[in-house]
């Protein structure tokens, strides 16, 4: 966990923050780049990415969702990086 939580993307974007609202999208790099205000090509970059630092196949629901779970308690994907979420 801790290499995702230090590895950037070339321009500097929170992979974690991509990976939670790819989660929520229920794996669909269309509505994450929607949501994320991103073209399409750079989520799959932003996921090919995670999948090489993590080792994991995040594409499977279970897998990415017990990754999730993992990270550090409080984080939600609507906060800046770096910021604790409260409540």
């Amino acid at each position: 966990m801790r290499k995702l939580a230090d590895a950037q993307d070339d321009t500097g974007n929170d992979l974690i923050r991509t990976l939670w609202i790819y989660d929520l999208c229920d794996g669909d790099p269309g509505r994450t780049a929607s949501m994320l205000r991103i073209h399409v090509s750079t989520v799959r970059f932003r996921i090919w990415h995670i999948r090489e630092i993590t080792g994991l196949e995040i594409g499977q629901a279970a897998v990415r969702q017990r990754f999730l779970r993992s990270t550090r308690a409080g984080f939600r994907p609507d906060c800046p990086p770096g910021a604790a979420a409260v409540g």
